[in-house]
């Protein structure tokens, strides 16, 4: 995983503060709140194939189309981004 912000959220959910970060470990989750992180790239978020639910609040994005690939995503709430283009808001 390359962004530290999104993996050291992910690892304090799984509760798996060291070692690899499996494709297993990935699957499994389904939510994910990642609201005021200073978030500027969410690319990482792609392989998170079983997302359901996804908070990208008060961050720095200003691109969500990595977001397109995550096929069960029904809940998403982005908000207070004030870099991201207001047809992706």
């Amino acid at each position: 995983m390359n962004n530290r912000i999104i993996e050291a959220a992910v690892r304090k959910q799984l509760g798996k503060e060291q070692g690899e970060l499996t494709e297993a470990d990935i699957l499994s989750i389904t939510a994910l709140k990642l609201n005021r992180l200073e978030l500027e790239d969410v690319s990482d978020l792609a392989r998170f194939h079983n997302l359901v639910d996804l908070e990208l609040q008060d961050n720095w994005l200003t691109d969500l189309s990595p977001l397109r690939s995550i096929i069960h995503l029904e809940r998403l709430i982005v908000s207070n981004d004030p870099f991201l283009p207001e047809d992706e808001a």
